[in-house]
């Protein structure tokens, strides 16, 4: 673990109050991975490396324009299925 990385996400925390959390991943060299402050501040649940977070519909806008770009460059098709292209066995989607 980068000390550096670590002092820099520290004061980063220290000053500004930061909740969430950090990876620097270099190649398949993880360089610095921390978490900080509260996941959940109304129920004082705190952060950590492996906290999942609820992000609800934010993430359809920023998918459905990468999807629309893929296409547009002929890499995807608007009727391609999830299951040709990510190995998705061991999952709950048939």
């Amino acid at each position: 673990m980068d000390k550096g990385l670590s002092s820099l996400f520290d004061e980063y925390y220290e000053s500004h109050h930061f909740s969430g959390a950090g990876l620097v991943k270099i190649n398949n060299d993880i360089r610095f991975a921390g978490a900080y402050g509260l996941a959940h501040r109304g129920f004082n649940v705190s952060n950590h490396i492996d906290t999942m977070f609820d992000t609800a519909s934010v993430t359809k806008l920023f998918t459905a324009v990468a999807i629309l770009q893929l296409v547009d460059k002929g890499k995807l098709q608007l009727d391609d299925r999830i299951t040709d292209i990510i190995d998705l066995s061991g999952t709950k989607i048939p």
